[in-house]
């Protein structure tokens, strides 16, 4: 297995002024991914129940 050569790669050392910079990180990633997520699993979910609800009331007018 070779050595990860990081010259090669064009990666250079960072300085003080970048390592204290944030530029927002991980977790603001993460709760908006869980928001996003939740958002979608809900409107999934009420679009799923309304479908079974339309289904019921077909199935019923059929059964009379």
């Amino acid at each position: 297995m070779k050595n990860l050569d990081l010259n090669g790669l064009g990666v250079q050392e960072m300085n003080a002024e970048e390592m204290r910079e944030n530029d927002g990180g991980f977790i603001p990633l993460v709760i908006l991914g869980v928001t996003y997520s939740a958002q979608l699993v809900a409107a999934a979910c009420g679009t799923t129940f309304l479908a079974g609800v339309a289904a019921g009331v077909a199935c019923a007018i059929a059964i009379d």
